[in-house]
């Protein structure tokens, strides 16, 4: 178990300085600063001065998407480190099937772009395509 002293714990109620315990990816307990006996964990962590937040989701991304004849400066390497460092823990990306290409090609294309990506969870929203017109966003969740 990790205990993070004295961050200024960010939830929907709002901003409390406080101790958080952390074992894996679930929250054990949240005390006052000072609270929590260090002998219980296994590390301290000191995050005076910063926030502790939940992982934020960032639904709206276009890595290598094209775009009216051009495509995305963005990539899965430089754009998921980005997201990391800004605290993001889940992306949603945009995969447009191409008129005429295959949608499960196009997934399986933008899977393996994703495949150096830092340890996000990844979902995309699926443009289909018939041709002649495009249909509403499917989403499709990486298993």
């Amino acid at each position: 178990m990790k205990l993070f002293r004295g961050g200024d714990i960010v939830s929907a109620a709002g901003i409390t300085r406080a101790d958080l315990v952390v074992d894996g990816e679930k929250i054990q307990a949240v005390g006052t600063p000072g609270s929590v006996d260090t002998k219980t964990v296994d590390e301290v962590i000191d995050a005076s001065g910063t926030f502790v937040m939940p992982g934020l989701i960032d639904p709206h991304l276009h890595f290598n998407s094209p775009f009216m004849g051009t495509t995305t400066v963005h990539d899965y390497p430089r754009g998921t480190a980005a997201a990391a460092f800004g605290g993001v823990t889940t992306i949603i990306d945009f995969s447009t099937q191409p008129k005429g290409g295959s949608l499960l090609a196009n997934i399986a294309q933008k899977e393996e772009e994703a495949r150096d990506a830092h340890n996000l969870h990844l979902a995309w929203f699926v443009s289909t395509c018939n041709g002649k017109r495009r249909f509403s966003h499917i989403f499709y969740l990486t298993p």
